[in-house]
């Protein structure tokens, strides 16, 4: 990537890389927004058995399957 030197103000600097996701920040920044706001709590909540069944091996054992393939599936969205 070819860099070149932004000048903003008179000391401060930004370095653009000819990066789409790093122009979109840069005006973002920029235009005094705030960040955008990811929700890991949600994307990556996993399921537990019941209470029911908080002693039971085999439901365990499935609900952990089960969050593997869901984090799995998660990681080539």
């Amino acid at each position: 990537m070819e860099a070149h030197e932004l000048v903003l103000g008179s000391r401060r600097t930004v370095y653009d890389l000819n990066c789409p996701v790093l122009g979109k920040e840069y005006e973002r920044v920029r235009a005094g927004k705030p960040p955008v706001r990811i929700d890991f709590e949600s994307r990556y909540k996993l399921e537990l058995p019941p209470a029911s069944k908080k002693n039971d091996d085999a439901a365990w054992k499935q609900y952990l399957q089960k969050n593997q393939r869901s984090l799995q599936q998660k990681m080539i969205e």
